[in-house]
């Protein structure tokens, strides 16, 4: 799968005849699709509401307003499991401000990470399109 994420990233922006046709690239695109996507599965809620709840509890922290914290956790829910595991262990163990964490600190610890998967996503998709357009076409 590494190799056709590569493939995707170096030849997805390129016009469908320039790009040379690979069996195994053809055969496990889908495959690499669907890891990409199930990379980029949103989080469980109600996981991030309590993680939050701990958080402010071993700060000593008010937790937001319950409109503001809903915003928090429906942001922070649409990342993807495991960077919002990460981003919560970044904050936890250097979190060192008065202030109550905003989702910008939380964010700030996995924002690499989850812009590479949306742009292996992004050139995944774009290479299917233009590999299955050249299929038609021919």
């Amino acid at each position: 799968m590494r190799r056709t994420r590569a493939f995707a990233a170096s030849w997805s922006a390129e016009p469908a005849p320039l790009i040379p046709f690979d069996r195994e690239i053809a055969a496990t695109l889908p495959a690499a699709l669907a890891q990409v996507r199930a990379s980029l599965a949103p989080g469980d809620p109600a996981a991030v509401a309590h993680a939050l709840a701990r958080l402010y509890r071993r700060f000593d922290m008010e937790p937001p307003a319950p409109g503001d914290l809903d915003l928090d956790v429906a942001e922070m829910s649409a990342w993807p499991a495991d960077l919002f595991e990460q981003a919560f262990r970044h904050v936890w163990t250097t979190y060192a401000l008065s202030r109550r964490p905003r989702v910008s600190d939380f964010l700030a610890g996995i924002a690499d990470d989850l812009a590479e998967r949306r742009a292996d996503l992004h050139a995944l998709e774009a290479l299917a399109r233009k590999l299955e357009h050249r299929r038609r076409r021919s």
